[in-house]
C-alpha cells in the first residue's frame, strides 16, 4: 500500500489539510499526520483537533516505507518550529537521499531549506522565509508552484491541489 508522510503544523491551516488528505485518499493511499505536539488543531477556531504522532516518536528507520513527504502549514508561531527543528531536517534529507517527492506549501518551504541549493522553490513572500532561503542558495521564484527534480513547491495554499497533483504524479513515477 502507497503511504504518504503529512507533517503539520499542530496549528493547522484547514484548507492546505483537508486538501491534502483529499487529494492521498482519491488515490486510494494510506497516510501518517505528525506534528510537533500530539494533538492537532485548526488554527483559528481551534475545533476540528485529531491525535497524531509526535516527530519525537517518530523513528528514522520507517521513511522507506513512505512513498512521499508533504508538509501542511498553518499558525505562522507553530510553523517555523520545523525551520530549526533538527528531526525536521533529518526526515527532508533522507527522503531526499531516497529520491521521493518532498511538497511544501507558503510558509512551510523554509523547512525543506537544507535540499535546495541551486533549486528553483517557491514560498510564501515574507522576509523571513525568503532571506533562509536564499542563505541556503535556493533559486528563488515568484510562479505559484515549481517543481524541481523531488522538490515541489506552492506559493500559497490556493495551488495546493496542483501541488498533490504533482507529487501523487512523481510517487506514481517512482512506483
Amino acid at each position: 500500500m502507497t503511504r504518504v508522510l503529512v507533517i503539520a503544523a499542530w496549528a493547522y491551516n484547514p484548507s492546505e489539510f483537508w486538501a491534502t488528505l483529499k487529494a492521498i485518499r482519491k488515490e486510494g493511499w494510506e497516510f501518517e499526520v505528525i506534528s510537533t505536539k500530539p494533538v492537532i488543531e485548526e488554527e483559528r477556531t481551534r475545533n476540528e483537533r485529531f491525535k497524531v504522532r509526535t516527530l519525537n516518536e517518530f523513528s528514522l528507520d520507517e521513511i522507506k516505507s513512505y512513498a512521499g513527504l508533504t508538509f501542511v502549514g498553518g499558525n505562522p508561531r507553530t510553523v517555523e518550529k520545523y525551520f530549526y527543528d533538527p528531526k525536521t531536517r533529518l526526515i527532508v534529507e533522507a527522503f531526499n537521499q531516497l529520491r521521493r517527492p518532498i511538497a511544501a506549501v507558503c510558509a512551510t518551504v523554509p523547512s525543506i531549506r537544507h535540499i535546495a541549493k541551486g533549486k528553483r522553490i517557491t514560498a510564501f513572500p515574507s522576509s523571513k522565509t525568503l532571506s533562509l532561503l536564499k542563505r541556503t542558495g535556493a533559486i528563488i521564484s515568484d510562479n505559484s508552484l515549481e517543481v524541481d527534480g523531488n522538490i515541489i513547491t506552492a506559493q500559497h495554499e490556493g495551488v495546493i491541489e496542483r501541488m498533490m497533483e504533482e507529487l501523487i504524479k512523481q510517487v506514481k513515477l517512482n512506483e
